[in-house]
């Protein structure tokens, strides 16, 4: 498979303009998540010309990794997932996509219970387990999955390109000015656009040529996460895949990481609450401390004292990681302007991603095919 970044199989159009890659025949993909990955497969498969831009140095979004020590390969290095947590296939079309992810080792089933965690005003806490859906988990981050789509796309003749867009707008036709407008990416015309992105992140890239169509994406407030991560030694805690915490002003979630990517490691990953990723989002290292002291009060043995100190840790930055208020919609689509990503739908996470991005590449596709995407 061709290598997610590295240039297209074939040539790019010889009317391609100012050396972009697209002209004005092209549907521009801004993102290259797993949302605008899929939204791009969906609009090839619907026979759209299709390019996918990327401000990242590769594909991911909100798929994020680390690296650390600890690893046993040749250069003792680890990825750490600090985006989403897991993915759970619940829709039949992107359960047969896991499916194909574990046949080819990519992905595997994680674990079917998480626990609770939940810290009483006497400041002791207490645990259960709860049996829910199977979660899944990529011993190579789940950014590999990503890199697998972006493969499939390079195969199939769809370049996966760094650019850092600045804007998106809409500009009328040349001569009497009747008829429909274009939309332009960084002043260079395209047929469409799909803003694979949270929408205040697809608002700030749309110019006053569309700024009353994305209108309604301002609705919804946002809220931040800060992911820390910590390496040590050994494990101090005991035997959990993940939990959620209630009660707790400072963390949401924990992940034990060596059991997600199933080589052992002593790695914890925890997501902050809203309020704490608030108060550190210029300075996300600044949550470290006041994270780990909680995953010392809520997971150690009192008995124990404190938890040895980490020998690696580090934090991420979320500033736009979920939605205040769902959707009932899968995407948003405005003549030739369309916006995708995990927060439309009714459960934000990797599948809704997928599901959203091919939902409206089909359309988008159709829309294209048929001529309507410019009224």
């Amino acid at each position: 498979m061709t290598p997610s970044g590295s240039p297209p199989t074939s040539d790019p159009s010889s009317d391609a303009v100012d050396g972009t890659g697209w002209d004005d025949g092209t549907v521009v993909v801004v993102g290259a998540g797993i949302a605008g990955l899929a939204c791009a497969a969906a609009l090839r498969t619907g026979g759209a010309d299709v390019v996918v831009l990327d401000r990242g140095r590769q594909p991911g979004g909100r798929l994020g990794l680390r690296r650390t020590g600890g690893g046993q390969g040749d250069d003792g290095r680890r990825v750490v997932d600090v985006g989403a947590a897991y993915a759970v296939p619940r829709d039949t079309a992107f359960a047969a996509l896991a499916a194909s992810w574990e046949d080819r080792g990519l992905a595997h089933p994680w674990t079917d219970t998480l626990d609770a965690l939940e810290r009483g005003d006497d400041g002791r806490v207490t645990r259960t387990s709860k049996t829910g859906p199977v979660r899944w988990a990529a011993p190579g981050g789940l950014r590999s999955l990503t890199d697998d789509l972006a493969a499939a796309l390079a195969d199939d003749g769809v370049p996966v390109r760094r650019h850092d867009v600045r804007t998106v707008d809409r500009v009328g036709p040349a001569g009497d000015g009747g008829g429909p407008g274009r939309l332009v990416v960084d002043g260079v015309p395209c047929r469409a656009v799909v803003l694979a992105m949270p929408d205040p992140q697809a608002v700030r890239l749309c110019g006053p040529g569309v700024a009353a169509e994305v209108a309604p994406l301002r609705a919804r407030s946002w809220s931040p996460v800060v992911t820390v991560w910590a390496r040590w030694d050994e494990a101090w805690w005991p035997p959990m895949d993940a939990a959620f915490v209630n009660g707790s002003d400072t963390v949401e979630l924990v992940a034990d990481d060596g059991r997600r990517r199933g080589d052992g490691a002593a790695v914890l990953v925890a997501h902050s609450t809203a309020d704490l990723a608030r108060a550190h989002l210029g300075e996300p290292e600044g949550a470290v401390a006041p994270v780990l002291a909680e995953l010392g009060a809520l997971l150690g043995d009192p008995a124990a004292g404190a938890p040895p100190a980490p020998v690696e840790q580090g934090a991420q930055r979320w500033t736009f990681a979920r939605p205040d208020e769902g959707r009932e919609e899968t995407s948003w689509l405005s003549g030739g302007l369309g916006v995708c990503g995990d927060a439309w739908g009714p459960r934000p996470g990797v599948e809704q991603a997928w599901l959203s991005g091919t939902a409206l590449g089909a359309r988008l596709a159709a829309a294209v095919a048929a001529g309507t995407d410019r009224s």
